[in-house]
């Protein structure tokens, strides 16, 4: 059971899962066989989720049993596009109009499902669905000074220097 917060950072270029497709074929009675379901983006995601697993199993010491209703607070450190900086002597400055929040691509619902089917593959929680309330947060990686006020989530140094992703697991109590 999971009696106190849990957590763990992973660093990498966070990749969100793709879309679920299938290979297959004809059978002799000419019904459409499916051999294998897939991920559009299998080679990317799943170096992403082994990182993810590896550092549920070495950092959360509990596991969470079947029923027992969790809170996921999750924080991705996105790299920045270089459409965002200057160019030439500029090139290490973010341009004016650079957006402060990344609002395109990756959605979070995908990133969010890459994480909990992970930490999920790492047993050390039974099923996903054991998550009943969820925070999730899209940054740039070093953007500081942008997070929630303090009681309202996690703490701005949830947002990392480089790209990667922060997960913080609680339990929720009976007063939740």
């Amino acid at each position: 059971m999971i009696t106190r917060p849990q957590g763990f950072m992973v660093i990498g270029t966070p990749v969100p899962q793709g879309d679920l497709t299938c290979r297959g074929g004809k059978a002799k009675n000419g019904k459409r066989v499916i051999h294998k379901l897939y991920h559009s983006n299998d080679k990317t995601l799943k170096p992403w989720r082994d990182l993810i697993t590896a550092a549920a199993l070495r950092w959360i010491d509990q596991t969470a049993p079947e029923g027992q209703p969790l809170e996921v607070m999750l924080t991705w450190s996105l790299p920045r596009p270089q459409s965002h900086y200057g160019t030439g002597r500029n090139a290490d400055r973010l341009r004016d109009l650079a957006p402060i929040y990344p609002v395109g691509r990756p959605d979070v619902d995908k990133l969010t499902r890459a994480v909990l089917d992970a930490v999920k593959q790492s047993g050390r929680i039974h099923d996903d669905a054991l998550v009943t309330d969820a925070t999730v947060r899209k940054r740039y990686a070093g953007t500081r000074g942008v997070s929630l006020p303090a009681g309202a989530g996690p703490d701005r140094g949830d947002v990392l220097p480089v790209p990667g992703l922060v997960v913080r697991i609680y339990p929720m109590g009976e007063d939740s």
